[in-house]
């Protein structure tokens, strides 16, 4: 097989990388609710999860620690953490270790509270500010931020551009190292100077046109359909997860073994996967 790119089309504040120089990372597939730390595979896998517009992403490393990123919506009641609790299940999570907050957007922490309440988190992270006044002034905010104070217990450990959220590793180096480094937040990306605006979220026509032109670009991956642009913004059917049923809730699972040099990714975890080579 010849080496690959795939993109997710879901955009994450932190970057993942093995610090062997693979810069994603993915395979393998254990049963549903065994055990992350038993698994004898030694992937690293992330569950890039349904928030139907918002973001939660659930990252386990090969050594079985735990990272998720975002919560989603506290609205509709359950649902986006039912799909959370649901996909530590498949993980075998008995705990969370690190939960980090991107911004304080409804659909991206609104259902920390209950998350929490379902299952234990040892360590709770975010950019260290709140939102612009005006944002602060919105009634969403004024209901959820109290409900985020109440999950954390005000125990926030504050997380930077240029920081790392401190993940175990194999001492005995036999297992390559996994790095989660934060390369951006409160206008601070790392490789530029000063504050950096942040373009306007979710993929034109140009940039996805651009996207599809690379020359090792094998797939792209979409948790949804892209209403606004028809064709011009989506992937092919086969690689949209909820494309015929908004409502599924299906996830997008990408697993990295390192020893064989390829990813994973499937759509839900049963699915059927493609592999690719790692670059």
């Amino acid at each position: 097989m010849k080496r690959s790119t795939v993109l997710a089309a879901i955009v994450l504040w932190v970057a993942v990388g093995w610090a062997t120089a693979h810069q994603i990372t993915m395979v393998g597939q254990a049963p549903p609710y065994m055990l992350a730390a038993e698994q004898t595979n030694k992937t690293l896998d992330i569950y890039f999860l349904d928030m139907v517009g918002g973001a939660s992403t659930l990252i386990v490393t090969p050594l079985g620690e735990s990272v998720l990123i975002d919560t989603g919506s506290l609205e509709p009641a359950h649902r986006d953490a039912d799909r959370i609790i649901k996909a530590c299940g498949y993980a075998g999570l008995k705990h969370i270790d690190y939960l980090v907050t991107t911004h304080f957007h409804s659909d991206h922490f609104g259902a920390i509270l209950e998350v929490s309440e379902r299952i234990p988190i040892k360590c709770f992270m975010d950019k260290g500010a709140l939102p612009p006044q005006h944002e602060q002034e919105n009634e969403r905010f004024k209901q959820l931020y109290p409900l985020y104070l109440q999950a954390t217990n005000a125990d926030i450990k504050t997380v930077r551009a240029r920081d790392d959220i401190p993940l175990r590793n194999d001492p005995t180096g036999r297992i390559p190292k996994v790095s989660l480094h934060c390369v951006a937040a409160e206008k601070q990306v790392e490789g530029f100077d000063g504050n950096v605006d942040a373009p306007r979220k979710g993929i034109q026509p140009n940039t996805f046109a651009a996207l599809k032109s690379l020359p090792s670009l094998e797939a792209i991956y979409q948790i949804h359909y892209n209403t606004q642009y028809g064709a011009q913004g989506n992937t092919a059917d086969e690689f949209i997860a909820n494309r015929w049923d908004p409502k599924k809730g299906e996830l997008i699972k990408v697993s990295v073994d390192p020893a064989g040099g390829v990813f994973a990714v499937s759509i839900g975890v049963t699915g059927p996967k493609k592999e690719f080579h790692i670059q």
